[in-house]
């Protein structure tokens, strides 16, 4: 039996640091899910290609030509591959796989402008230094943030855990303060 609903890691755009689709994908490439879900998760689990997994609403897995022309018809700036195949990413399957995600990662992010600077990742221009918060309801999510937190500080990003208490939670959502 699959266990039900889904979890996830959501960005919040309207910070400064997270507007660069590049240091997203850097940031995400930086979670292990399969080291998580085979040493956390005893394997129950299924990586989600969708919001909506299973379901007619699901991210196909390449586009029909009506819903190129919808896409082509909005003036959004969607990257190249998307068009392409919206689910062509590919995760690493084993720990050399990972390391070379990681450094690849770490390319992404020296591109988009943020270089190591004395063991920090900082912006090239502004010094600023990449760093964020992960804001979380319940002490029990800690275990798997952490490895994923050792995996960023190999990339020079430094993550603050924050647990607070559910009304804190949803407050701070409403605010757009995560």
């Amino acid at each position: 039996r699959q266990p039900q609903g889904m979890q996830g890691f959501i960005f919040n755009t309207r910070r400064h640091i997270f507007q660069d689709r590049a240091v997203r994908q850097a940031i995400a490439t930086a979670f292990d899910f399969n080291w998580t879900n085979e040493n956390l998760f005893y394997s129950q689990y299924q990586r989600s290609y969708s919001y909506f997994n299973n379901s007619e609403l699901a991210a196909p897995v390449s586009l029909s030509g009506s819903e190129r022309e919808i896409l082509n018809g909005l003036n959004t700036k969607l990257p190249e591959a998307f068009f392409k195949s919206p689910r062509s990413r590919s995760y690493p399957m084993n720990q050399q796989e990972f390391r070379a995600a990681l450094i690849e990662a770490d390319k992404q992010l020296t591109q988009a402008g943020w270089v190591i600077s004395h063991g920090k990742r900082v912006n090239k221009l502004t010094r600023q230094p990449l760093e964020f918060e992960i804001l979380i309801v319940m002490p029990a999510f800690e275990r798997v943030i952490l490895p994923f937190k050792q995996n960023l500080k190999q990339l020079g990003i430094d993550v603050k855990i924050r647990l607070v208490d559910p009304s804190q939670y949803v407050d701070r959502l409403r605010q757009f303060d995560f």
